[in-house]
């Protein structure tokens, strides 16, 4: 799709984004945004995660690049 680098560049930028918060940002309608998303993730460009919007149904899908989940922090070597 032709928004894929616009999408790709932004999150980049700006870190994970909701569609909504990336159609306010790009513009464009939500659909086509969460298409383009979808393929991205299934392509392996993007990440997903959800983020938990305190109120009732599914939780918010938020989109980016790189998944730093595995890196565990640890305190320094007492000298």
């Amino acid at each position: 799709m032709e928004e894929s680098p616009r999408v790709l560049q932004h999150v980049e930028q700006h870190g994970y984004q909701s569609i909504t918060e990336m159609v306010a940002a790009l513009g464009g309608n939500a659909e086509h945004a969460r298409l383009v998303c979808f393929d991205l993730f299934e392509q392996g460009q993007l990440q997903r995660h959800q983020r938990r919007t305190g109120k009732r149904g599914r939780p918010e899908n938020l989109y980016g690049v790189g998944d730093f989940s595995h890196v565990t922090h640890t305190t320094p070597p007492r000298r």
